[in-house]
């Protein structure tokens, strides 16, 4: 069986980046980590911060053990939390963003948010020229022509809200298609809204009868504000 980290595709979502800088977070959530220049796919949550009071708390929570960070870019604390769905609060839609890059030896040469160009200053505004559904937008990425999706949440633990703002970051298709109704939904409640992040393992056989399997990162609604949050 072969484990990947790449995700398929799923329909149309127009462009969503808003332009803003990203918040400070405390730790990161990953799902993934590379050892010897290899990824490695991870069923749990994984957990990396610079504050050891905030690791000790996430383990505490999600279960797992703090340790060193082993995986480059992060650190210097991670958790293998035991958990694969965790349930979150989100600050409204300017919780959920997602762009499109596209990089080569020279750095960033295209960044839209798949209908207009976020960067450079001269060129924000201006049409990207992105196919307007994201099966196309996939297989124009595939061909190294395009950009690929950069989603991000920031989003607090529920019960413990205090302990400051999580990150996670994706660049899974099949997440960045459902980005636009996510930030519907979460426009259309006031608030901190209570979701649920959750890691969804896939398997399929191609048609050479290869099984391969791939972890999906999904996030749901549930619409429960701050003043209901779940100890």
């Amino acid at each position: 069986m072969s484990l990947t980290l790449e995700h398929p595709t799923a329909p149309l979502v127009p462009g969503l980046g808003d332009g803003r800088a990203p918040r400070e977070a405390v730790g990161h959530f990953q799902f993934g980590r590379v050892i010897d220049n290899r990824p490695i796919a991870l069923p749990d949550w994984r957990v990396s911060t610079d504050d050891l009071p905030v690791a000790e708390e996430v383990a505490a929570i999600l279960g797992g053990t703090v340790e060193e960070c082993v995986s480059r870019g992060s650190g210097p604390f991670e958790v293998a939390t035991k958990s694969s769905v965790v349930q979150v609060l989100i600050d409204g839609p300017c919780g959920i963003s997602m762009d499109m890059k596209l990089w080569d030896a020279r750095g960033l040469i295209h960044h839209c948010d798949g209908v207009a160009f976020l960067s450079p200053v001269a060129d924000k505004g201006r049409p990207c020229g992105c196919p307007r559904t994201m099966s196309d937008r996939k297989e124009h990425a595939k061909s190294g022509q395009g950009p690929q999706p950069n989603t991000v949440l920031t989003f607090r633990l529920v019960g413990v809200s205090d302990l400051g703002v999580f990150r996670f970051q994706s660049s899974s298709w099949r997440l960045a298609a459902t980005v636009q109704d996510l930030r519907g939904a979460l426009a259309a409640l006031d608030g901190p809204t209570l979701c649920e992040l959750s890691l969804e393992r896939v398997k399929f056989r191609t048609r050479s009868g290869r099984t391969v399997s791939y972890f999906k990162p999904t996030l749901e609604v549930i619409g429960l504000d701050c003043a209901n949050e779940v100890k």
